[in-house]
């Protein structure tokens, strides 16, 4: 089958290998992979764990219908049939990831500004204090996003994971 890039291969085999309803590892899923397509991408070039895992990411971020593919516990993937439950699941999941990498994004902008030494002090402080705020509604929303997992399904902690919404704090 011709493919137009590498993610979207990786994701044809993603969701053939998945179709059995089984949990799958990363490094079962690459493994699948290169025996169907071998070791080289469509580009020609080597297709890295790093290829594979954004490729799954963006899937399950935006191509994965009604949640049908899931990241089902940390490093297992699982094809599952999309009840609503599962489509929450997946939403919390994904707006956990989205959360995360918008609190890492954050700090590192942050970071950036107070390292500026040109600053007035009134400035830093307003910037603090601002970065807290910031990081104050990331929690929140976290938070709410932890809550609404738990009142979907109470028994499954697949959205985000052991307690990683907690400890988000601004330090500076």
């Amino acid at each position: 089958m011709p493919f137009n890039s590498n993610p979207e291969m990786i994701c044809h085999y993603f969701k053939e290998l998945l179709s059995d309803g089984k949990e799958y590892s990363m490094p079962d899923i690459i493994e699948y992979v290169k025996q169907q397509h071998g070791d080289m991408g469509i580009d020609g070039n080597d297709l890295s764990k790093a290829i594979f895992e954004s490729a799954i990411r963006n899937f399950l971020r935006s191509d994965n219908g009604e949640g049908e593919y899931s990241l089902v516990r940390r490093g297992k993937f699982q094809r599952l049939a999309p009840d609503p439950a599962n489509v929450v699941n997946t939403v919390c999941w994904n707006m956990a990831m989205i959360l995360s990498k918008a609190e890492q994004d954050l700090r590192e902008c942050f970071g950036r500004l107070i390292r500026i030494s040109e600053m007035p002090d009134e400035t830093l402080f307003a910037l603090r204090d601002t970065g807290k705020e910031v990081f104050s509604l990331l929690n929140q929303a976290t938070q709410a996003v932890h809550t609404l997992q738990h009142s979907q399904n109470k028994d499954m902690n697949q959205c985000l994971g052991d307690g990683q919404s907690e400890g988000m704090k601004m330090t500076m």
